[in-house]
């Protein structure tokens, strides 16, 4: 170890012809005609050299030249732990050749030395590992399959003596070996860095993705966990306009229980300049849609919309909030549908391979659990510019915490999420389904969510 420090603004410590500190620097680029406030950034020396690493505090580790440095809060978080260690590996290893159909590879993970491996190229399918140790050894795994526009992630304890495996779309990854080393005194005296952790593990390619079989026959009544196969009738129907709103910033609309308000937020001035930048010209004041979603009951804020167009769900309705025409969008307008189906529920883990169906106009997240701590969440994002996108988050004591997210498209490639207990399939259904009453709107989506238990 080249040096170990506590460094508050101001304070360094110096090793060899190097120094490491804190100083407080402010924004070189800074699109306000206010002067910003000084940060505190932690800062390499060396000579006339002044090198910032980032993100201060935020216990990582970042590889400059030949050195490790590794940086955290103290407790109080008032003050900075840095730790310097030499070392000649990288902290990642990029562009990996993927694996062939029979031939899998194998790479080892260190704290201490090669703590991430990305495979695969840039314009293709890439996989990339991590490993961590904070509060305990863990693999994040980021697979980002574009033929499906799908992205995958899970993040899994590790154990030494056990071993794991992770699925996530047409990735297999088995961590075959642990090992941990030993754990460091922090600087402060009162607690201990994490030990080193050293994973081996191999990736291989998944088998392809098979067709479940289901029962046929009509779903539960709006998509609720049933072995059968066909969609339930309430999401294959576009929903009817009910009513049409004009929101203006000094008349608020109220739909079922919740009040929408528009606010016209000032945006300062572009500084003299600043148009080169793609900011624009003009001149006179400029301002942003902000609306609003509050229970009147309640006076809970519900949803806070910055970026239009947008949708939110009031009572039994769905509410579509239209893009603002204009530099200055004095009235936006509201369009109502009745929706036959609950946003959401909550039910037991089936025991037996089912399909759960979200809609944009139906139920939109559904939570899962058994008497195993075993959870499952589904939900469905919708944009009214994109076409939605799945997330689904699943936890277990044995398995730890994976996720899968993706956009629906009919086109695409499943995906598979192996949780460990259950396999989750994405894209595997997806309707879309026009407005009949309005061919220029944004269509409604229902996808089909197949879980496996093993």
């Amino acid at each position: 170890m080249l040096a170990q420090a506590t460094l508050r603004a101001g304070e360094g410590v110096t090793f060899g012809d190097r120094e490491l500190a804190v100083e407080l620097r402010a924004a070189k680029l800074w699109l306000s005609d206010a002067p910003p406030e000084p940060q505190p950034t932690l800062v390499l020396r060396r000579g006339d050299e002044t090198r910032a690493l980032g993100g201060l505090g935020a216990g990582t580790t970042e590889r400059v030249d030949d050195l490790r440095v590794r940086q955290r809060w103290t407790e109080a978080r008032d003050a900075v732990e840095v730790r310097v260690t030499e070392s000649s590996c990288p902290l990642d290893h990029e562009q990996l050749a993927r694996p062939g159909a029979d031939t899998p590879l194998w790479t080892w993970l260190s704290t201490q030395g090669l703590a991430a491996a990305s495979f695969g190229h840039g314009h293709s399918e890439k996989l990339t590992l991590r490993l961590w140790q904070d509060s305990g050894p863990r693999l994040a795994v980021d697979h980002n399959v574009l033929d499906s526009r799908a992205n995958l992630w899970a993040s899994v304890g590790l154990r030494p003596g056990a071993s794991t495996e992770i699925t996530l779309g047409s990735a297999k990854l088995v961590v075959e070996e642990v090992l941990l080393g030993e754990a460091t005194p922090r600087s402060s005296g009162a607690a201990v860095e994490p030990p080193a952790v050293h994973a081996r593990v191999r990736y291989e390619r998944a088998a392809p993705t098979w067709s479940p079989p289901f029962v046929s026959g009509a779903g539960e009544a709006c998509g609720s966990p049933a072995p059968r196969r066909d969609p339930p009738v309430e999401l294959l129907r576009a929903p009817s306009k009910a009513a049409t709103h004009t929101l203006r910033a000094d008349t608020p609309v109220t739909i079922e229980g919740v009040e929408l308000t528009l606010e016209l937020e000032a945006l300062p001035e572009a500084p003299q300049g600043a148009s080169g930048l793609g900011l624009g010209g003009g001149s006179g004041p400029r301002s942003r849609p902000i609306v609003e979603a509050r229970r009147v009951d309640e006076d809970e804020l519900v949803r806070r919309f910055s970026w239009l167009p947008a949708e939110v769900r009031a009572g039994g309705s769905l509410v579509r909030i239209a893009r603002p025409l204009g530099r200055e969008p004095a009235a936006i307008e509201l369009r109502v549908y009745p929706l036959t189906c609950p946003s959401g529920q909550v039910a037991a883990l089936p025991g037996e391979n089912s399909l759960i169906w979200l809609g944009s106009h139906g139920q939109h997240q559904v939570d899962l659990a058994d008497a195993r701590g075993q959870r499952v969440s589904l939900e469905l994002r919708a944009d009214p510019d994109e076409p939605p996108r799945v997330f689904i988050a699943t936890s277990s004591p044995s398995h730890g915490a994976r996720s899968l997210s993706f956009t629906l498209d009919a086109t695409a490639q499943p995906v598979v999420l192996d949780t460990g207990s259950a396999l989750l399939l994405g894209n595997w259904d997806v309707r879309v389904i026009p407005d009949p009453e309005d061919p220029d709107a944004p269509p409604w989506y229902a996808v089909a969510i197949p879980y496996l238990p093993k």
